[in-house]
């Protein structure tokens, strides 16, 4: 449970209910899971871990709306999502979801109305959103979190932004001034914001949470560069996502840069076996404590499985065999084995194993 002597702060990834999905398995002759298992289901195996939560963001990728068809019929954005209220806020509020970042390839999918949508629909249930707004300056306007650890104040600042792409702004997804939109992502905001709020507090967190890069590859290049810009600005923690699969985690100038965490929960069928890719994500939870007067953080890294058609659209935490493979994965994947080695513990609580990465 929470706890007045430390923090907790979970990063989940892509997350929609799958309602675009099953009508696709419905054309394919396949059954409506959604329908047959219910919006509660499928997150049954974290809710006890999120109710630790003081803070527990997800990437919602979709808009919740009842809007239809898309404006974007037509276009070539094959993969409109839209979500069904009821049934998707129960399933936030049961898993404990305080906060949805926004700022990704699908939450425009039913235009802006849609967004107003989604908005309204996080308001009424009291669950914040960042990374997307009715003003370009609220979407791109930090979650400030704060907490006293025995007497010692913990802020953090978390910012959620999508990678510009020209089709995502010729279909009007970007914020622009008192136009609604998601939040750009951009090395001279996020400068201009990280100099603002240390200006206020030179010990705040500054975290950045970006959907970038192409889906089911490792890391790119141009990943790798961005991230290393935005730690030079100040950023302190780098959490993505976009990939819909686990990237390389890695340290630049002693900062955490995990490029993608991959999907919370996505029901559709999956890309995995045929990709030949591994059927893994991340729940990343950021861990403070005070020790000796001195804010000790540390991220915990727990591996679950999400190939639907393997845990028969039941994601859940790994098992001692498939532990070992995501740690050879990331062990040649991520940071250099010898760093690897050196800096990564292994843990193991009530859940299962996980990697501990210093922050």
């Amino acid at each position: 449970m929470q706890s007045d002597n430390n923090v907790d702060i979970f990063f989940l990834g892509d997350t929609y209910f799958g309602e675009w999905h099953m009508r696709l398995r419905g054309r394919k002759g396949q059954s409506n899971i959604l329908e047959e298992k219910g919006y509660l289901h499928f997150g049954q195996n974290f809710e006890e871990i999120l109710s630790d939560g003081d803070e527990v963001l997800m990437n919602l990728e979709c808009s919740i709306t009842d809007i239809e068809p898309s404006p974007l019929i037509g276009t070539e954005k094959k993969h409109l999502y839209s979500a069904r209220e009821e049934g998707t806020i129960s399933a936030f509020k049961k898993l404990n979801i305080t906060t949805c970042m926004l700022a990704n390839n699908h939450a425009v999918d039913y235009g802006k109305a849609g967004l107003m949508d989604t908005i309204m629909a996080l308001e009424n249930a009291g669950i914040k959103y960042i990374g997307g707004g009715r003003t370009e300056a609220e979407a791109a306007k930090p979650l400030i979190f704060e907490k006293s650890i025995d007497g010692k104040i913990f802020r953090a600042a978390i910012v959620s932004c999508y990678n510009y792409g020209v089709a995502s702004d010729n279909y009007g997804f970007y914020a622009k001034n008192n136009i609604p939109g998601v939040n750009k992502k951009s090395l001279k905001s996020v400068t201009n914001q990280i100099e603002v709020l240390k200006k206020i507090d030179k010990d705040l967190m500054y975290i950045l949470s970006p959907h970038w890069g192409p889906n089911y590859v490792w890391r790119t290049f141009t990943q790798q560069q961005q991230g290393e810009e935005f730690i030079r600005a100040g950023t302190d923690l780098i959490v993505g996502h976009s990939a819909h699969m686990i990237q390389e985690i890695e340290y630049y100038k002693n900062k955490l840069i995990m490029y993608s965490i991959g999907n919370f929960l996505i029901n559709g069928n999956g890309e995995y076996k045929r990709r030949k890719l591994p059927p893994y994500s991340f729940i990343a939870r950021l861990n403070v404590q005070n020790i000796d007067d001195v804010l000790v953080k540390k991220m915990i890294v727990y591996p679950i499985l999400v190939d639907n058609l393997a845990t028969d659209f039941t994601p859940r935490f790994v098992n001692e065999k498939e532990f070992i493979h995501v740690k050879d994965i990331i062990r040649s994947h991520d940071i250099t084995t010898d760093v690897f080695d050196d800096k990564v513990k292994i843990g193991e609580d009530k859940y299962g194993k996980y990697f501990e990465y210093f922050v």
